[in-house]
């Protein structure tokens, strides 16, 4: 996984401030990259704002989340009145986070099915038989009924782990086979005579 984050050096402690987003704006991806490298240029967009933009008396930060078209990530700004990015935050997945708080049924839903994922992933590394997982529909559907949870997007997010190769649906079952780097080596049964 590739994050972008604004590192700090030697510092003691780490800590944000707390922000409201009163407004968002995306940007054509162009002018998004030249507001980036310009923050301390004027803006409309930000003017527009300025007057709601501000550090409450309870020390949250009101300011407006910039989106780049097509893109993830945004720009927290606070201009305290101005036209230019006073202060400025990059937000690392913005709109991820703006859809899971604006949708809270989704933000639980997502944490459910990757629990539930992480769980058979694990059970599928442990449980293999010569590097395959036989997963019986019926196990399956008691699975997934409960949650609302849907076939494909389990079998799509189990396909997407690194433990995962191949996944194959029969009538019957839905056949993993492990991945390479998590075969695991079973030792040979031994015969009741040979145990003797």
């Amino acid at each position: 996984m590739i994050v972008y984050a604004q590192t700090q050096w030697k510092e003691h402690a780490l800590g944000a401030d707390r922000w409201k987003i009163i407004h968002t704006l995306e940007l054509p991806n162009r002018l998004f990259h030249h507001f980036r490298c310009n923050l301390n240029e004027d803006y409309d967009f930000i003017a527009e704002h300025a007057e709601e933009m501000y550090v409450d008396r309870n020390r949250v930060t009101r300011g407006m989340l910039v989106l780049c078209e097509g893109s993830e990530d945004g720009i927290l700004v606070n201009s305290e009145g101005s036209s230019y990015a006073r202060y400025s935050a990059y937000l690392p997945e913005a709109r991820t986070l703006m859809m899971m708080d604006r949708h809270p049924s989704l933000a639980k839903f997502c944490e459910q099915m990757s629990k539930l994922v992480d769980e058979y992933a694990k059970k599928i590394a442990e449980k293999q038989k010569d590097g395959q997982f036989r997963l019986p529909w019926n196990e399956v559907d008691t699975l997934l009924a409960p949650e609302g949870f849907t076939m494909q997007l389990f079998t799509d997010m189990l396909a997407e782990r690194p433990e995962i190769a191949d996944i194959e649906e029969t009538g019957l079952e839905i056949i993993f086979t492990v991945a390479q780097p998590y075969l695991r080596q079973d030792e040979p049964e031994q015969s009741a005579e040979q145990s003797m």
